[in-house]
């Protein structure tokens, strides 16, 4: 993606929440097409709904460049007969680059409309397909990736037009047969809200109590304040709350008030649920009829622990302010001392400006670290002790805006700069500066630590890591060489064992002739010397063919495709017929997977390992079983038999070419079969090995990636 696009693209996505927040929703989505124009240049943009029962779409918004078109909105699209039914399925988008080869129904109405090209685009709200956005051109045009990625970001906000779009639909459709009834519940229920919100959303404790003092009503702050839920004081007193502080005769006249009709005001010092106390600041007032006849009593309660603790607070702080005051200067004595003891022993130089920028303290290791005695520092400027020339005005400019405001370009941050030393020496310093106030004026305290020796080490870890770079950029040129020699072996391999194929064809054949044409004719010697011309033509070109093989792994190939399994064992089976009828051999599997592989190079992989436990078995009839189990993120396939076995020294020499166990005269081959195996598995991207012990037959496993 060019930056400039990238820029746009994310200038539109800037937009669009404001456009969806703004506009209605026929006209954000014209907005928002007008927006995307910019991106995708486009010359048809509609936006299709589809129905709840899946069964047909219509094109809710359409946007074109062009005045009139043969698929307006409004237009019901059948599913089955669309593009629409294919991003249903998959949840993917769907190309057509060219319109005129007619893929659906909706085709020939795009050409008559000029549209050539077009991609439908799945939207999704709540995890589920709601419509489709497809967008079309009137030139051919193959959609790039990175139009694909700029939509991932966008359709987030062109579903929720669509899905508005869906929800207005819905809320049109309802609207007439609510309408009625809406407006006679709100009026009764904006009344009942409003009185029920002002007592329920109290911040006081409210209490409704019958002409008795039995609690009919208590709102959430009151179960909030007292831990007492409505139901548990449904029916009781609220003396329920009682500590017990107040006496009869107090309660006694809060009652002949309340009974007088009069309202009474006072605090009470109660006690929740849980046992805990708090106090609470009352108002309680009877509520009469029209008649003026008493009905209720109503309590409202306001919370004051908090006050009341302050207050109690107060007067413990005031009892100890006095004997702080005396106290205070002897901690600020004990505090020098210790901030004197600690800058002392500090590694690091602490230094101290006053508001004139003269040094006001001066540590030991700042005299270690500048070689300046405290004598030779107190009282002298900074910058013509320790600073370099060329940092000199820029830190007087800062000091004098830290003089009138104590901020200032490095205040409260840690920098690296560089100091000077006595002698003149420049070296590199970090330093944290912080400011306090003295009285009303600002004064300076820097920490200002050595950082030479790390510098050296810092400037040595960049040379090992360019030096690691180098060798690993050595590295990748050593790999690229050796796979391009690999090739070319592997392409020497392939021609020299192809082009062996004719002049071993005429050896072998000559030797024959002379075979079937002097034999008996010549001495004992000479038939015996054919014989072994004979057989030794014969094992050269069963070599050259197994080399051969092993070569085309790697160079005559076909692509990954989705391979059925249980075929290719099938396929296999059907090549060892007469080795299987021959041994009595007995093979079983488990439920076999697809996989993504090369078919011909899977058959020929099943059916090596299968002619391998049926060629190398002991006296028992051969039993063979192909177990398969999917581990993290991979296929593995094991091939057990009850063959002779082979001695665990030996399981990483079998792999390698030409690599035998047995003489020819005993078990016949090449020795190749098992590192074709191997070859073939790996370029599969996976693994092959084997667990055997000698004469307890082996297991053949394998891995082949878990591909989508």
């Amino acid at each position: 993606m060019s930056p400039s696009l990238a820029t746009d693209t994310k200038a539109v996505i800037d937009r669009l929440p404001h456009i969806i927040s703004t506009f209605p929703v026929p006209d954000a989505f014209h907005q928002i097409a007008e927006e995307l124009k910019s991106v995708f240049h486009f010359d048809r943009l509609s936006l299709t709904l589809i129905s709840e029962d899946k069964n047909s779409a219509a094109i809710e918004f359409l946007y074109s460049t062009y005045s009139d078109s043969h698929l307006p909105a409004g237009s019901v699209l059948p599913l089955n007969s669309s593009d629409l039914g294919e991003v249903l399925s998959t949840a993917n988008p769907v190309f057509v680059h060219d319109t005129s080869k007619g893929r659906c129904d909706t085709d020939s109405l795009l050409l008559k409309d000029g549209i050539c090209s077009r991609v439908s685009m799945p939207l999704f709200y709540g995890g589920k397909i709601i419509g489709v956005c497809c967008m079309g051109s009137r030139q051919p045009f193959n959609f790039p990736e990175s139009q694909v990625c700029i939509w991932k970001e966008i359709a987030p906000f062109v579903s929720v037009v669509a899905e508005n779009a869906r929800l207005a639909w819905k809320l049109k459709e309802s609207a007439g047969i609510l309408a009625v009834e809406t407006a006679e519940r709100k009026r009764i229920e904006e009344s009942l809200c409003k009185l029920s919100l002002t007592v329920e959303q109290s911040p006081g404790a409210i209490i409704v109590t019958d002409t008795k003092g039995a609690i009919e009503y208590v709102n959430p702050k009151f179960t909030q304040v007292t831990g007492y839920s409505a139901a548990e004081v449904a029916g009781k007193n609220p003396r329920i709350l009682k500590l017990g502080e107040k006496s009869s005769e107090e309660y006694k006249r809060l009652w002949e008030t309340l009974t007088a009709g009069k309202e009474w005001r006072g605090e009470f010092h109660n006690k929740k649920k849980d046992g805990k106390l708090y106090w609470a600041s009352a108002s309680l007032s009877p509520v009469k009829n029209a008649e003026g006849v008493i009905t209720h009593f109503i309590g409202i309660q306001e919370d004051i622990t908090v006050r009341k603790h302050m207050e109690e607070e107060l007067k413990s702080l005031n009892e100890l302010l006095k004997q702080r005051a005396s106290d205070r200067a002897v901690q600020l004595m004990e505090s020098e001392e210790k901030f004197r003891k600690i800058s002392a022993s500090a590694n690091d130089a602490i230094i101290m400006l006053d508001d004139d920028e003269r040094i006001s303290y001066w540590n030991a290791a700042a005299e270690k670290i500048f070689s300046y005695s405290k004598e030779e520092a107190m009282g002298k400027s900074l910058h013509t002790l320790i600073i370099p020339v060329v940092f000199q005005s820029r830190h007087l400019e800062g000091f004098k805006e830290f003089q009138m405001t104590g901020q200032g370009p490095v205040i409260g941050k840690t920098v690296e700069l560089t100091a000077l030393r006595r002698d003149g020496g420049e070296f590199p310093i970090e330093l944290s500066l912080s400011g306090v106030q003295i009285k009303g004026k600002w004064n300076a305290i820097g920490i200002i630590r050595d950082i030479t020796e790390r510098k050296i080490l810092n400037a040595r870890l960049l040379a090992e890591i360019e030096g690691r770079k180098k060798v690993q950029e050595r590295l990748k040129h050593l790999v690229k060489e050796l796979e391009r020699s690999n090739a070319e072996l592997q392409q020497f391999a392939y021609v020299a064992s192809h082009d062996l194929q004719e002049p071993l064809r005429m050896v072998s054949s000559y030797t024959q002739l002379l075979g079937r044409r002097y034999k008996g004719k010549l001495d004992a010697d000479a038939d015996e010397f054919i014989t072994f011309a004979v057989d030794g033509a014969a094992r050269m070109q069963m070599l050259i063919n197994d080399l051969l093989e092993y070569s085309r792994v790697g160079t005559k190939v076909k692509a990954f495709e989705k391979v059925n399994c249980l075929s290719v064992f099938d396929h296999a089976v059907s090549n060892l017929r007469i080795a299987i009828e021959e041994s009595g051999a007995v093979i079983t599997h488990d439920e076999f997977p697809t996989v993504m592989a090369d078919t011909l190079q899977f058959t020929q992989l099943l059916q090596n390992l299968l002619g391998n436990a049926i060629k190398f078995r002991g006296k028992e009839t051969p039993r063979i079983h192909i177990s398969v189990a999917q581990k993290e993120g991979e296929w593995l396939f094991s091939i057990r038999d009850n063959g002779i076995g082979i001695d665990p020294q030996y399981v990483d020499r079998i792999f390698v070419i030409f690599q035998r166990l047995h003489s020819k005269e005993e078990y016949p081959g090449s020795g190749i079969g098992l590192a074709i195996c191997k070859k073939i598995v790996e370029r599969h991207g996976g693994l092959i090995w084997v667990e055997s012990e000698l004469g307890k037959g082996a297991t053949f496993h394998f891995t082949i990636p878990v591909v989508n």
